[in-house]
């Protein structure tokens, strides 16, 4: 990830359809926190539905959350996918204000077009997707976020 963050320094601004996702806001349901557009259901599934298939709830929040931004945006998905993590943060501190570890992954495929994946969950205790502490070992340039909450 390092090295596509030295590559980019384009201008660019956040296609409405993106905005659109940040604007509906997010749903709180149980313990969990979604983007709103990523989650009309009013409740969650089984604890054993949980754990059998996402582990835990973080598991279910980040799989939940995901969001490929390439399908929102035509062009400069890079800048776009930067420019809407900040507004995601900036937001999250303003209306949930807690503890969160947010992803961008972002792959550069000349075949396919370039892939840029958001996702998100909050910081649970005993509960991680992502493995800190080795972060570049991940296949996929990866930058995440912890997110304290103030």
């Amino acid at each position: 990830m390092k090295a596509i963050l030295e590559q980019f320094y384009e201008e660019s601004v956040l296609p409405a359809r993106l905005n659109h996702v940040l604007d509906q806001g997010f749903e709180r349901v149980g313990d969990c926190i979604f983007l709103r557009s990523a989650f009309p259901n009013a409740k969650l599934p089984s604890n054993d539905f949980i754990t059998k298939f996402y582990k835990d709830l973080s598991g279910y929040e980040y799989s939940i959350n995901k969001i490929h931004l390439e399908d929102y945006c035509e062009d400069n998905l890079f800048s776009a996918s930067k420019i809407f993590l900040e507004r995601f943060l900036e937001k999250w501190r303003r209306e949930v204000n807690e503890s969160i570890v947010a992803t961008l992954g972002f792959e550069q495929h000349g075949e396919f077009g370039d892939i840029s994946v958001f996702s998100f969950h909050k910081q649970r205790e005993m509960q991680s997707i992502i493995d800190l502490e080795h972060i570049e070992a991940y296949s996929e340039p990866l930058l995440a976020i912890c997110l304290p909450n103030v």
